[in-house]
């Protein structure tokens, strides 16, 4: 997995390009963690080149976005594929993460 990072004046999108398996998650949380450090007030996990999330992603990005909230931030995702949609249905974090 590798990712783009843009960043505007109220958004920082996080482009994600590849699937996200185990090997993966410790870059998402790195990129991630880096833009919650840097004060990022919004960011936007797009995920319209990322067929596949592992749980251990899923359960990082619930983590984040928790977070977020309670630092009066927000972390959503974009554009997830009908399985990364299905398992985060599951998750039962569908909801509160998909944009």
């Amino acid at each position: 997995m590798r990712y783009d990072v843009s960043r505007a004046a109220r958004e920082t999108r996080l482009a994600l390009h590849g699937s996200v398996a185990f090997e993966g998650t410790e870059a998402l949380q790195e990129a991630i963690r880096g833009e919650l450090d840097a004060g990022a007030a919004r960011i936007l996990v797009d995920l319209a080149d990322c067929p596949e999330l592992s749980s251990m992603a899923v359960g990082l990005l619930v983590g984040f976005k928790i977070e977020a909230s309670l630092a009066g931030r927000d972390l959503r995702l974009a554009n997830p594929s009908d399985q990364v949609r299905r398992l985060l249905e599951i998750a039962g974090a569908a909801e509160s993460l998909i944009e």
